[in-house]
């Protein structure tokens, strides 16, 4: 009888500190993405609950677009950015990540095909 009880005790911890490790991404961060095209800045505020998130991405010239079928898969995201198009249009862009912490780092497939790298920094890091 110990020794199940132990192992429940075991288990319990261990589900604990891998809930523990999760990525939290409810809040604002400040991201930067960098192509041929140059390099231009966003605000992003994401929405997080359990493994799924939205948000809202807002670019330098305040034009936001929304952030639909977010998911968490240990420290990977996915998620999907609305984006109008010249044509009126609005297209799902699809942005894949990795979270460390207070920073993100990733890519998305831009309009002309090309891979874009983007980071982000939670506000208030480090603080």
């Amino acid at each position: 009888m110990k020794l199940k009880s132990a192992i429940v005790t075991v288990v319990l911890l261990s589900a604990t500190w891998a809930l523990a490790q999760g990525v939290n991404l409810s809040g604002t961060w400040k991201a930067k993405t960098v192509s041929a095209r140059g390099s231009s800045e966003q605000t992003v505020t994401f929405k997080q609950t359990g493994n799924t998130f939205t948000g809202e991405m807002t670019n330098s010239q305040g034009v936001k677009e929304a952030i639909v079928d977010g998911k968490v898969t240990g420290s990977d995201i996915e998620f999907n950015v609305e984006r109008k198009q010249a044509s009126g249009e609005v297209a799902k862009v699809a942005y894949k990540a990795t979270v460390k912490g207070d920073e993100i780092t990733g890519s998305f497939t831009g309009a002309s095909g090309a891979t874009v790298n983007w980071t982000a920094t939670k506000e208030g890091a480090g603080q």
